[in-house]
């Protein structure tokens, strides 16, 4: 086994056994990684707790206007998009 610079050792394994392309070894892992990160965050949970804020403000009145649309409301910051 060779050794990189960095003093991790480099390995073999046939191309079938491989789980990506070759040499984007760590283009896959940090993929991988955000995806666990963003599992365990509660990212989805988050956004279904903030759509159903943003429904309710929706439906609640404040004056002749909902919530969400009256300027003056502080509801009115839930009035963003997730990207």
């Amino acid at each position: 086994m060779k050794s990189t610079k960095s003093g991790l050792k480099m390995c073999a394994c046939r191309s079938v056994q491989r789980i990506y392309e070759e040499d984007k070894g760590w283009t896959c892992a940090k993929f991988l990684l955000a995806h666990e990160r963003t599992g365990i965050a509660g990212v989805a949970a988050s956004k279904r707790g903030i759509e159903r804020v943003k429904s309710i403000a929706r439906t609640e009145l404040d004056g002749d206007r909902s919530l969400l649309a009256n300027p003056s409301s502080s509801a009115r910051s839930l009035n963003w998009k997730w990207t």
